[in-house]
């Protein structure tokens, strides 16, 4: 499915992410992820992309090699640079992913499970509370969120709206890839017409008026026990110009 607006309404869906250290060098990148092919290469004089691991047992104060990995996904994130991948080991991570850095057409930035390990994005423990209360939410460009489990995202309160993935101003080459988003749900009861609940799997929109949302993917996921209240589990909305679901 392509096009320019859109707001997708459904329920269950299959469809198919400074201080801290300094990961180690890629020498074979397909050996880790598929990293996208966006048909350039680094330009000259570049660094030579790194590898940032991420377990439930590492140190953010490590050195974010395979031996000694970091403890949290942002902490990974905020040493990224464009081209760079963060590889989490399996478990469950209770944190509010928030990328910092944006990747460059030809040097995204991947964000992905280990080969064979079950990661999750868990909101389990943390205050789900309020208006667009993501998970995950992406505001930077060029990125890749690949085989996550992003979950547990609960909120029994009136006007409030958990979600997984929250993608909006104007990021550009978003792809979300083999991800499972489940379990995200507002429970709250609409006790007048001034109470809303709502919850979104995954929700896209473009705020920035002047520069859309472009080239996001949403590839091979699935989404599946969200329950969204007055919302749909996978909107896309706003100022989006090309999305392919």
């Amino acid at each position: 499915m392509n096009g320019k607006i859109a707001i997708a309404l459904l329920s269950t869906l299959l469809l198919g992410i400074g201080s801290c250290g300094a990961g180690e060098p890629i020498s074979d990148p397909s050996g880790l992820v598929e990293v996208p092919d966006l048909g350039e290469t680094p330009e000259s004089g570049k660094e030579t992309p790194r590898c940032y691991y991420v377990s439930t047992t590492g140190d953010d104060s490590a050195s974010g090699t395979e031996d000694e990995p970091l403890r949290t996904i942002n902490c990974a994130l905020g040493r990224v640079a464009p081209g760079d991948t963060v590889l989490v080991r399996g478990g469950s991570y209770h944190e509010f992913v928030r990328p910092t850095v944006s990747g460059e057409r030809g040097r995204v930035i991947t964000l992905a499970a280990c080969p064979g390990e079950t990661v999750k994005i868990d909101g389990t423990g943390l205050e789900i509370s309020g208006w667009l209360r993501a998970l995950v939410r992406v505001e930077v460009d060029y990125m890749t969120f690949e085989n996550l489990h992003v979950c547990h995202a609960v909120n029994a309160a009136p006007n409030s709206d958990p979600e997984g993935f929250y993608i909006c101003g104007s990021a550009r080459g978003i792809t979300l890839r083999g991800c499972k988003v489940y379990d995200i749900r507002n429970t709250s009861l609409q006790n007048s017409s001034e109470d809303w609940r709502s919850a979104h799997a995954i929700l896209v929109v473009g705020t920035d008026d002047n520069r859309p949302i472009r080239d996001l993917l949403i590839d091979g996921c699935e989404v599946f026990d969200i329950c969204s209240g007055t919302s749909e589990s996978v909107t896309i909305a706003g100022n989006v110009d090309g999305f392919t679901v």
